[in-house]
């Protein structure tokens, strides 16, 4: 028997404006809606299978105006919405189209009595408010996650679940998913370890950004202990220029088990799309990329205490990338995101088809052996050669990926690109420096200290008039 997570009703002169489009806005995130013109077929029973579709549907969106009140069919379908509620569910959804109270208090007043959202507000209102009611009906307990979401993504990855992109838009519909303490909002991104969803808390209402990572193959006792090193690590970050850890835990995912994080809420841009947008000149990119290396210096040096008592120094980042720098839209301020967790990438489920994924590829002009289980430590173009060959991450790797993501900051281009224009001016210090910071072999690039002394001469009054030739606005 088929299921829909919403039934629209409505007379068919207010399909094309409201039906319609609401059925496409609601499909979009990620809701199963039952809509007349898209489930009946040549020769079906007209009767059943909107008996079908009201049965099966855990709520009812009621699209009340003049029409629908003189339509025979629509009140049926009112009527049987409303026997489901005189039975205890509470599953009418209504929206006023056209049409005032006085009016849906002639044909029904315990209808005008019920809180409503207008077509006049717009349909993003409109379906705003139908997700805000979903999400506040289901019935959640303390970490619980939809079974079904958690078994395709079980499913994910272990090879036989197709692509992040088909399990979100198949699922069932994750607004409103609680993980945790957390109620899912929205999907803000995603990349090789998980899904990273704007969430609210669910007692103190705060935002954050709540990051599912793929399920892990690994037994619970070394799980729990690689979790408590990376969570020790990350809790100890403070730092501006570094998205805080709020929280993490587990969730069950069949046999497996998958953990979550629960980051500060940055709203700003990532550094690619900043730069597009807001065109900053040669002097805040060069600001910009000092605040970046400010930021992970701090994250080299930082001290936290080990899971046997140890105090250690310094974390790696593992996977600087333009995608996991913001800006902060309050101040400007580039921000951190998105740490690799080491242990936990290494655990990380592995698909049955992984044997396909090892093998020889072109990138660039050379060919290289690419495995699999070490190209989950980074991202191809901002890995160097030892992260990505052999899946080593060290201080010196970072340096170089900071390097990679300089070149997309200062000149919005290639670093291979950067190399050619270097040539025909040896004198670009700024070049320069991005070049050692990106050499194959890591005792020939800098520490992060240089970088930063380097960064700071540059920015200085006395450097300015040797940049300009560098920069094309």
């Amino acid at each position: 028997m088929n299921e829909w997570d919403v039934f629209i009703s409505h007379a068919s002169e207010d399909k094309e404006k409201v039906a319609a489009p609401l059925a496409d806005r609601l499909r979009e995130a990620g809701m199963r809606v039952w809509l007349d013109e898209h489930e009946l077929l040549l020769g079906d029973s007209l009767r059943r299978k909107i008996d079908e579709g009201l049965a099966n549907s855990k709520w009812g969106i009621v699209v009340l105006s003049p029409h629908f009140f003189q339509k025979e069919w629509p009140q049926s379908e009112l009527d049987a919405l409303l026997s489901r509620e005189m039975q205890g569910q509470r599953v009418l959804l209504p929206v006023w189209h056209d049409i005032t109270a006085e009016a849906i208090c002639k044909y029904s007043p315990l209808i005008a009595a019920r809180l409503a959202v207008k077509t006049e507000n717009g349909l993003d209102a409109v379906v705003a408010a139908i997700l805000k009611a979903v999400q506040r009906g289901r019935r959640v307990e303390s970490g619980e996650v939809d079974a079904d979401f958690l078994s395709r993504w079980s499913a994910l990855a272990t090879g036989r679940g197709g692509s992040v992109e088909e399990l979100l838009s198949r699922s069932r519909v994750w607004v409103g998913i609680q993980i945790g303490d957390y109620l899912l909002k929205q999907q803000i991104g995603y990349g090789g370890a998980g899904v990273v969803f704007k969430a609210t808390h669910r007692s103190l209402g705060t935002t954050a950004a709540l990051k599912l990572l793929f399920p892990l193959s690994a037994d619970s006792e070394r799980l729990i202990g690689a979790t408590l090193r990376a969570v020790r690590a990350l809790a100890a970050l403070h730092h501006p220029g570094i998205a805080k850890l709020y929280d993490f835990g587990f969730v069950d995912a069949g046999r497996l088990k998958c953990p979550y994080l629960v980051h500060e809420y940055i709203s700003g841009k990532d550094l690619f799309r900043w730069c597009k947008d807001d065109a900053p000149t040669a002097n805040e990119r060069i600001r910009t990329a000092l605040g970046i290396a400010e930021g992970l210096n701090a994250s080299h040096r930082c001290s936290f205490v080990g899971e046997y008592g140890f105090a250690q120094t310094g974390i790696l980042h593992g996977d600087i990338k333009p995608s996991n720098v913001l800006v902060r839209d309050a101040d400007q301020s580039p921000v951190l995101i998105d740490f690799m967790v080491p242990d936990l990438q290494r655990m990380r489920a592995q698909p049955y088809t992984e044997d396909r994924l090892r093998g020889w590829r072109k990138v660039g002009n050379e060919y290289k052996y690419f495995d699999h289980s070490t190209a989950i430590f980074g991202t191809p173009g901002y890995m160097p050669p030892e992260q990505e060959i052999d899946g080593i991450v060290t201080p010196a790797s970072d340096v170089f990926s900071l390097g990679r993501t300089f070149a997309k900051l200062l000149w919005e281009r290639p670093i291979e690109h950067v190399m050619a224009f270097d040539n025909e001016n040896k004198d670009t210090l700024l070049a320069r420096l991005v070049l050692r910071m990106v050499q194959p072999q890591p005792k020939q690039r800098p520490s992060l200290e240089d970088v930063l002394v380097a960064l700071k001469e540059l920015s200085t009054e006395r450097k300015k008039s040797s940049l300009r030739q560098f920069f094309r606005f």
